[in-house]
């Protein structure tokens, strides 16, 4: 049995409480809901195929050590006998307003890939559909359908130790990625999404997930977290005080998935090739040596991915961003697939090129819908935004 029972913490998110979608529900002391110190949550909206869903989730528990497991969708169809946990339904009456506004004022454009924009913006407010279903004191990480995740108990402690507000690595100076995002409690969570619903109704009209997790950052609503190696000559952004242990801790954001498995084949000519390079990650991860590493504890993940940077700073990987949408398996030291990954990084042997079927089904819009579009006020700016979406994430 659940009681509308608002907490103090939650009193600004609270405020709108004649609209229902911010009315949180809290356990009773005879409430079933996990006792389990993490939430480990997936969205999937619409329609596009999602091949890495399923095998990604599995290994986000598995790694995970003791965390449960959710899929946020608002096709729950899709997704009830096959997701490895439990499956939350997204209603069209929990999306945000601001979200309603920017689909309508877009029309057709949004129908294009199957909404693909639309949905990746609004995934980041699905995520509120949680916290009815776990603890206020659960640490909650979302990770994007083609992350692979090595958080373990080492990187839940590093990232609660760390980080007090909602977090997000940085794919640039001015955009952020939510390859993975963490909250340390409910009330983290929902302090950061009602401030990055905030940001995008000021700005009145469409603009990336990427661009408005780098505005959440710029303007101190999100804390960043460690994307690059803490070395003598990096940038001042990663010189915060964090009480990292060695090897450090770094959270993907999409450079180093790219690198060691490719960009999606939708912007390839229908090929996977490793090595790609970001050109918004300034070291040079061809210099850096690459490696598969056991967990001495004994506890998920067995093997992990490290590395050597050029400046002998040691690494290893929370999550890898896997921009290709491919399964590589387990990370096993007898895994024949892993070990040429990892020779592939090290420039040990010539990289292999694979023919793939793009994932994403893009759609031609009509005549009188692009001129709708070109004429609809904002489209200029809207554009612009889109435009640095394609280039900074699909290329």
């Amino acid at each position: 049995m659940r009681t509308e029972r608002p907490r103090p913490l939650l009193e600004a998110f609270l405020d709108r409480t004649s609209d229902k979608r911010y009315r949180l529900t809290f356990p009773s002391k005879n409430s079933a809901k996990s006792s389990k110190p993490v939430a480990i949550v997936f969205v999937a909206l619409g329609l596009n195929e999602v091949p890495t869903l399923v095998p990604f989730a599995k290994a986000a528990l598995d790694n995970s050590g003791n965390a449960q497991l959710f899929l946020v969708t608002d096709m729950p169809e899709r997704w009830a006998s096959t997701f490895p946990g439990e499956v939350i339904v997204y209603e069209d009456s929990d999306r945000p307003n601001v979200i309603r506004e920017l689909a309508t004022q877009a029309g057709g454009r949004f129908r294009v890939a199957n909404g693909f924009w639309i949905n990746t913006l609004d995934r980041l407010f699905a995520l509120k559909s949680v916290i009815r279903e776990v603890r206020p004191e659960t640490q909650i990480v979302h990770l994007e359908s083609d992350v692979l995740s090595f958080v373990d108990q080492e990187v839940v402690a590093f990232m609660k130790g760390n980080f007090s507000k909602l977090a997000v690595p940085a794919l640039s100076r001015e955009q952020g990625c939510g390859s993975l995002i963490y909250a340390k409690s409910t009330h983290v969570l929902a302090t950061g999404l009602l401030g990055l619903e905030q940001i995008l109704q000021k700005e009145g009209t469409f603009i990336t997930d990427m661009d408005l997790l780098g505005r959440g950052l710029s303007t101190g609503i999100l804390d960043e977290l460690p994307s690059r190696p803490n070395t003598a000559s990096s940038e001042a952004r990663n010189s915060q005080n964090l009480i990292n242990p060695r090897p450090q801790i770094l959270f993907d954001a999409a450079a180093i998935g790219m690198y060691l498995f490719g960009a999606d084949s939708l912007h390839t000519g229908g090929s996977i090739v490793s090595g790609y390079l970001h050109p918004d990650f300034e070291f040079d991860l061809t210099a850096w040596n690459w490696k598969l590493e056991r967990n001495m504890q004994g506890v998920p993940p067995l093997t992990g991915v490290e590395a050597f940077t050029s400046a002998g700073v040691e690494v290893r990987f929370a999550n890898l961003h896997v921009h290709s949408k491919i399964d590589p398996g387990t990370t096993e030291e007898n895994s024949d697939n892993w070990k040429r990954i990892i020779q592939e990084a090290n420039g040990s042997v010539v990289r292999e090129i694979v023919s793939v079927r793009p994932t994403y089904d893009f759609q031609p819009l009509s005549r009188s819908e692009r001129l709708k579009i070109f004429f609809a006020p904002g489209a200029k700016n809207r554009w612009q935004s889109v435009s640095r979406f394609i280039q900074s994430r699909f290329r």
